[in-house]
């Protein structure tokens, strides 16, 4: 009786030990990562793009994705709302966009369980904002997902007509388009 004792009161704190360094799992109703595509997207700069040298923006976008895909299991994620926002210099000549800004967003998710549902995951990264659309690249900050990288893009309804015109008349302000990816994970 004496050896079993001895060999639990040694067995006990190794479990123990085994048991408070075995990585955490996500909570079951938590998808690894999701994969979205589609729905709309726009831009808005602030002074606006203009001719007249680089200046500091400050811009925001926003727009819901669909088409939303789990990466792993969980309850299906279904599609977001995204708001970034932040600030670069910018310019419609010679590199028309805001080639290396910062950002800040959040993303609203819809679906996914109640770990997901309705639950908002901050970012924080860069972007390239060009005329034909944008690319954030960055991390989730909080909430679900937390730690996962962010990749998203967007194409612009590019309309020169507009675009010259704001360009030369104070300053481009506003983009349309289209989510064609959020990635996360």
């Amino acid at each position: 009786m004496h050896a079993l004792l001895k060999k639990a009161a040694v067995a006990l704190p190794a479990a123990a030990l085994m048991v408070a360094l075995a990585p955490t799992a996500a909570s079951a109703d938590e998808p690894l990562g999701v994969r979205c595509a589609g729905g709309n997207a726009q831009l808005s700069a602030k002074p606006g793009l203009t001719i007249v040298g680089s200046k500091q923006q400050t811009w925001t976008g926003e727009g819901v994705t669909t088409g939303c895909k789990n990466v792993g299991s969980g309850k299906a994620v279904t599609s977001a709302i995204v708001f970034f926002e932040g600030n670069g210099k910018g310019a419609c000549v010679p590199e028309f966009g805001i080639p290396n800004a910062d950002l800040n967003g959040r993303i609203t998710w819809n679906g996914g369980g109640p770990d997901v549902e309705n639950k908002v995951s901050n970012v924080t990264g860069t972007s390239k904002l060009t005329w034909t659309g944008a690319n954030f690249t960055g991390v989730v900050t909080d909430g679900p997902f937390k730690g996962k990288k962010v990749n998203a893009t967007a194409s612009w309804d590019f309309d020169l007509i507009a675009a010259a015109g704001g360009c030369f008349l104070g300053g481009y302000t506003n983009a349309i388009g289209t989510w064609d990816s959020l990635n996360i994970g």
